[in-house]
């Protein structure tokens, strides 16, 4: 996140705005991609959710919505911080979706436990779910509304813009420095944890949105000691 925001500071809004919609453009061209796959007949994807052939084109509406903002507003988004992690990673997890198809034709198709790329295509529409539920959260309307954004936990709340301000989001590492002066958690397992219920987007970094998920889900008083998940 430090990479792109800092790059994003030495450049001016028409370059900031550019790269926005090359980035977009990117993801848009990806996501296309990824729904013709996932629209094959002879894949039978229950509909249910997490429903992928759903959440590929609501997600794409969204970043149609967002790629419509003016330049300037493109360019302010870009270096808030937030939206160029977020399409790193759409990216990303649209390329190991696709490799699913092109790794084992046959054996995607094949439902049920017997399939890891079945299964780990399951996986893969639970996170692109919560990503279209944390960029609609975060980008409503196509303008960036994260230093806005208030987890329902009054706690939880203060704890966030107390440490990180405006922020939206954060990298795991830092969140872990923010987490110290009230619940030092050491590496190892309790951290692997508390990091694997946090990061539902597999971004390596924690949102706003996911901070008040997790807070939600597992009702955390004001107390620090009640910032990690029941063992």
């Amino acid at each position: 996140m430090a990479a792109a925001g800092g790059a994003g500071a030495r450049r001016g809004p028409f370059a900031l705005g550019a790269a926005a919609r090359r980035s977009l453009d990117k993801a848009l061209q990806g996501l296309e991609k990824l729904q013709r796959l996932v629209e094959q007949p002879g894949l039978g994807l229950r509909n249910s959710p997490p429903y992928l052939p759903q959440l590929l084109p609501q997600t794409r509406q969204h970043l149609l919505l967002i790629r419509g903002q003016p330049g300037a507003s493109l360019s302010c988004l870009w270096e808030a911080g937030y939206f160029p992690v977020y399409i790193n990673n759409l990216q990303h997890k649209v390329k190991q979706a696709t490799k699913l198809f092109k790794g084992d034709p046959e054996g995607i198709f094949q439902e049920g436990s017997a399939s890891r790329y079945w299964r780990k295509l399951t996986k893969l529409s639970l996170i692109f779910s919560h990503m279209l539920g944390e960029l609609r959260a975060l980008i409503p309307n196509g303008q960036d509304m994260g230093h806005q954004y208030r987890p329902s936990q009054p706690p939880a709340e203060a704890f966030w813009r107390g440490t990180w301000g405006a922020r939206s989001l954060v990298s795991w590492s830092e969140f872990q420095v923010g987490l110290q002066p009230v619940h030092p958690v050491a590496p190892g397992p309790m951290a692997a944890a508390l990091r694997a219920t946090m990061d539902l987007t597999c971004s390596d970094h924690v949102s706003i949105f996911e901070f008040d998920i997790f807070t939600r889900l597992f009702q955390v008083r004001p107390s620090p000691a009640h910032l990690l998940p029941p063992s």
